[in-house]
């Protein structure tokens, strides 16, 4: 019999995915209907997102239609761990210029992009040891998280906390320095970069029950930052 917090969690990550590709496509079309360049990103970090959480969601599929979810777990795993370096230098991406100085931008993304491809190769070539998923009970949903103070997740959490900062950081800075609509909006993408990176940070680096409200609030996350473009 499949628990309560299967159906939450399993319920939970599929709005997840939905949300994250019905704001990809909106931004996708605004981008056809205006040619704002920021929209191709934001579009980018929704389909990231959906896709790094698909791999949950299938288990749950899967264990819906009578199979035992752990015969899904190296799709799982694939997924789980395929979209957080891609969509964190989009993130940077589109966000840099209203909270830093843009004449640091292009060094932070080449960083970046070097600290993701590192994360990668760590994930991907040493998976069996750095990705750890809880076995499933029949009936139950999968869960996975990068294995407790390992090498990947120690980077992860360095990444995550480190982005994180900056980024409350920036508060003041938006504060003391724009007005009316300009201070509005960064507003909005302040929260909504925070909800969505202190939730994926949770999701990845640790395992619960309660997993299914990090991620009804990553999903309420986008609201923020469709209001902050």
């Amino acid at each position: 019999m499949t628990s309560i917090w299967s159906w939450l969690n399993g319920i939970g990550v599929t709005i997840l995915v939905f949300s994250c590709l019905t704001f990809a496509i909106i931004f996708t079309i605004k981008y056809f209907k205006t040619k704002v360049k920021m929209y191709p990103f934001n579009a980018g970090i929704g389909y990231c997102m959906a896709i790094g959480f698909s791999g949950i969601m299938i288990s749950f599929i899967w264990m819906l239609l009578g199979h035992d979810a752990n015969e899904v777990t190296h799709i799982t795993n694939f997924l789980s761990y395929s979209a957080e370096g891609v969509g964190f230098w989009l993130a940077m991406y589109i966000t840099w210029d209203t909270f830093f100085d843009p004449k640091y931008k292009k060094s932070a993304l080449i960083i970046l992009a070097i600290l993701a491809v590192i994360y990668y190769i760590i994930v991907y070539a040493f998976m069996s040891t750095m990705v750890y998923t809880q076995p499933a009970e029949p009936g139950e949903i999968l869960d996975d998280t990068l294995t407790y103070f390992s090498l990947a997740w120690w980077m992860g959490a360095t990444l995550f906390v480190l982005i994180f900062i900056l980024y409350v950081g920036s508060v003041y800075r938006i504060r003391t320095k724009t007005s009316g609509v300009v201070r509005k909006k960064a507003t909005y993408l302040v929260i909504g970069f925070s909800l969505t990176t202190s939730g994926i940070m949770f999701d990845i680096l640790w395992i619960t029950p309660f997993i299914f409200i990090v991620r009804f609030w990553i999903a309420a996350a986008w609201i923020f930052w469709y209001k902050g473009m």
